[in-house]
């Protein structure tokens, strides 16, 4: 029996008949539809992705439920004694939304740098230059210890108000933290989350005229009073407050 030369391999055994013609044109199909399947498959894993994610994982942080801490002062994220975003303790709560002050902290013990409300015994005047004898423009409202502090510092060269301003507490930059007005002083005062001194007497930054400026005695429930004059040359406890 002659073999087809261009066969080689078992194909090449015999000429094939009409039976084996057909087993021949079945394998052809079946390899040609292999290849076929395999072109596909190839095809769609270089057109798919990988379900499994690559590279870091990234949170957006805008989903994250805000904090009092991180929540930037949005209004409804702090109560009283929550840690605010200085690291000081909120003491006061704006009942209506007010961006920029809807919140109070005040400086407490732990924070970094130590703040020390007596200056290591010394004590801080009220004022040291020009406004120690002379009238600065102060009130006495929750919300205008800010402006107090920086009238006060325009006119003296050091004291309370600029001792404060110094201060760098909860990463902040100079200049952040304020003497609370009088009335800001009541808050921290009554809300009790402080930590100031018992029956000690505390500078605010509400003056009554050229000589005296007003403190309030605390630890005992704001009792308005304790809210008396001192004369500005005289020294005190100091706390550092702010609003966000």
């Amino acid at each position: 029996m002659k073999t087809d030369p261009t066969l080689s391999g078992p194909l090449a055994s015999a000429t094939p008949g009409a039976g084996s013609q057909r087993r021949l044109g079945r394998a052809v199909r079946l390899a040609a539809a292999a290849v076929a399947g395999a072109a596909l498959l190839g095809a769609g894993a270089a057109g798919c992705s990988s379900p499994q994610a690559s590279g870091p994982v990234v949170i957006d942080k805008e989903a994250l439920p805000l904090s009092c801490a991180t929540g930037g002062g949005a209004f409804g994220t702090c109560v009283v004694g929550d840690t605010g975003p200085g690291g000081g303790k909120v003491f006061y709560v704006n009942p209506t939304d007010s961006p920029g002050s809807n919140y109070m902290e005040a400086v407490v013990a732990g924070m970094t740098p130590a703040w020390d409300d007596f200056d290591s015994g010394s004590y801080y005047p009220w004022c040291v230059g020009a406004g120690q004898t002379a009238k600065v423009t102060t009130g006495t409202a929750i919300g205008a210890g800010k402006t107090n502090t920086d009238n006060m510092v325009a006119a003296c060269t050091s004291g309370a108000a600029n001792s404060v301003r110094a201060y760098t507490g909860g990463g902040l930059a100079a200049g952040s933290w304020s003497l609370p007005s009088l009335g800001e002083l009541n808050e921290l005062d009554v809300s009790g989350v402080g930590g100031l001194l018992d029956f000690g007497f505390y500078w605010s930054s509400s003056q009554v005229d050229a000589l005296d400026a007003l403190g309030q005695g605390v630890g005992i429930g704001g009792d308005v009073d304790r809210q008396v004059p001192d004369d500005k040359s005289d020294g005190n406890p100091v706390r550092p407050v702010r609003a966000f």
